[in-house]
């Protein structure tokens, strides 16, 4: 079984329609047998009265601009649990959860299954039957963390096609 894992995956509005996957990374997901992804931010339109107040960026993405991206991804699952989905409020939340459902992306980590408190070292089943286990905590040994875990997978940012900055390895 081969499973990829990927972080922070944002798209802005700036790219929309343009092919920013590189064919070798497509090819890296399509061999994959499940793929995962984070979602950074919500899938919502720009409406500044459903923005949350907080310091920092609003970060949104249109579900037209970056449902294709995961299509071309061959995405399974996206999760939601990170600190930009709810920055366009339960509204972006709900966005976001019925274009992944309209495009049958499957996703964890918010929304109204979100009600167990999922502890270190626990098993969490995806909806197809993957197995992961929670993060490990900075500083601690995995063996003592993660005792009924059998693989941890860790990966690394992937280039993109088009970038105005460097790369890094």
């Amino acid at each position: 079984m081969n499973i990829i894992f990927g972080g922070d995956f944002f798209v802005s509005d700036d790219f929309s329609g343009r092919d920013l996957i590189d064919d070798t990374v497509a090819a890296l997901f399509a061999r994959a047998d499940y793929r995962v992804l984070n979602l950074e931010a919500p899938l919502t339109g720009e409406i500044h009265e459903n923005r949350i107040e907080k310091t920092g960026p609003h970060l949104r993405s249109l579900d037209s601009t970056t449902i294709p991206i995961l299509k071309k991804l061959k995405v399974d699952l996206v999760t939601l649990a990170n600190n930009h989905i709810l920055d366009y409020g339960g509204r972006g939340l709900a966005d976001t959860l019925k274009a992944l459902e309209e495009n049958n992306i499957d996703s964890v980590g918010a929304g109204a299954v979100v009600s167990r408190d999922i502890k270190k070292g626990s098993r969490f089943r995806f909806p197809r039957g993957y197995l992961i286990c929670s993060r490990k905590p900075a500083g601690t040994d995995t063996s003592r963390c993660w005792p009924s875990c059998s693989n941890l997978t860790i990966t690394r940012r992937l280039p993109l096609k088009s970038t105005s900055s460097p790369s890094s390895p």
